[in-house]
């Protein structure tokens, strides 16, 4: 959707990417921002991460409907990389 800001969170996905905090901070959102804002995460989520993050997205799922939140735990290829990249306005790190 061209009206949305998209922010992507790309890579291996585990605690050093505070990928927690972030979500935590989406979901404090107002409404009305959420519903004009992508959320993409991109990458394989680590083992020992897995139900914190399962959890966490659930969460911020349940209190920011509106947001377009969208996970994709599996080896991205250079070519779908630079697809995720080029659509996306925001990149966090």
């Amino acid at each position: 959707d061209s009206n949305r800001v998209i922010f992507l969170i790309f890579g291996a996905i585990d605690n050093r990417k505070n990928v927690v905090n972030i979500l935590r901070a989406f979901q404090s959102l107002a409404p009305d921002l959420a519903k004009k804002t992508a959320l993409l995460i991109i990458g394989k989520v680590a083992a020992f991460y897995q139900d914190e993050f399962n959890d966490e997205i659930a969460t911020t799922k349940q209190v920011q409907p509106n947001l377009t939140l969208v996970t994709e735990s599996r080896f991205v290829d250079d070519e779908e990389m630079e697809s995720y990249f080029s659509q996306s306005d925001v990149i966090l790190r």
